[in-house]
């Protein structure tokens, strides 16, 4: 779809797409003020279907994929303002898929994005895209340059300690050795927790619906009898998911799963 745009136009689109994303970073004193305004702000995210976002400074800047509109929307403070339909599929969240490049011309002008996997620690926060955007009007010479960071919108529901109930159906109970335990953060995308015998550590990757653990790492006892072996099979294979009220089930593309509870 093209777009025109008058000067009168273009500054209304300013103010509607400043009320869709602020233009602001985390804002609170302390790791636990932070971490509730980046939960609060995800599960916005999660409500209007924002499939992926990221944000840059000098000039601040946000950029976010909306999946259920098929749009994106770029908003800077300096002014610079694009808004187009998006038809193709956005890209597996893995880092394995290589850089992710788009162009993007309507009446108004162009925008280029490049998208760039790279683990990036930022603010106590995990980003796994290196995002650079340039955008240039038709009577604009130049293109204005941004760049910054992204990551996919993790679910908020994710958020917290997490307690095995089954393993492939067969109860935690049933097994001996310690409970196992999770806790997932979905600021840092860190986990830590018990795979029954040992602490546990690792990052993860969550987009709507989609699951995956990496960088597992476990303590060396030796555990007779606990569900530790299976566990982190499976765990290392997840990649799907789905929460029902407290109730979260993992499962690999084979059919194997985890269920837990807070």
């Amino acid at each position: 779809m093209n777009y025109s745009m008058t000067l009168k136009s273009k500054f209304a689109l300013f103010a509607c797409l400043s009320l869709l994303f602020p233009l602001i970073s985390f804002a609170g004193n302390g790791k636990k003020a932070r971490q509730k305004a980046f939960l609060r702000e995800v599960k916005e995210y999660n409500q209007k279907g924002i499939l992926f976002f990221a944000k840059g400074t000098d000039p601040v800047w946000s950029l976010e994929f909306d999946k259920p509109k098929n749009q994106i929307r770029f908003l800077a403070a300096d002014g610079m303002v694009f808004a187009s339909e998006y038809q193709e599929p956005m890209p597996d969240f893995h880092s394995k898929t290589g850089d992710l490049f788009l162009n993007i011309k309507i009446k108004l002008g162009n925008m280029q994005i490049r998208l760039k996997p790279q683990v990036l620690r930022n603010d106590s926060q995990n980003w796994f895209y290196n995002v650079v955007v340039d955008v240039k009007y038709d009577a604009d010479r130049i293109y204005q340059h941004y760049e910054g960071f992204g990551r996919y919108v993790p679910d908020e529901r994710l958020q917290g300690a997490w307690k095995l109930s089954s393993l492939n159906g067969k109860p935690a109970s049933a097994w001996k050795g310690k409970k196992a335990w999770i806790q997932l953060d979905v600021e840092s995308l860190l986990l830590q927790g018990n795979n029954s015998c040992n602490a546990l550590s690792g990052d993860f990757l969550s987009a709507p619906g989609r699951l995956e653990f990496s960088q597992l790492a476990s303590t060396r006892m030796f555990c007779e009898g606990s569900a530790e072996a299976p566990l982190m099979l499976i765990l290392r294979d997840v990649s799907a998911y789905q929460i029902q009220e407290k109730k979260l089930r993992m499962q690999t593309r084979d059919g194997r799963f985890l269920e837990w509870k807070k």
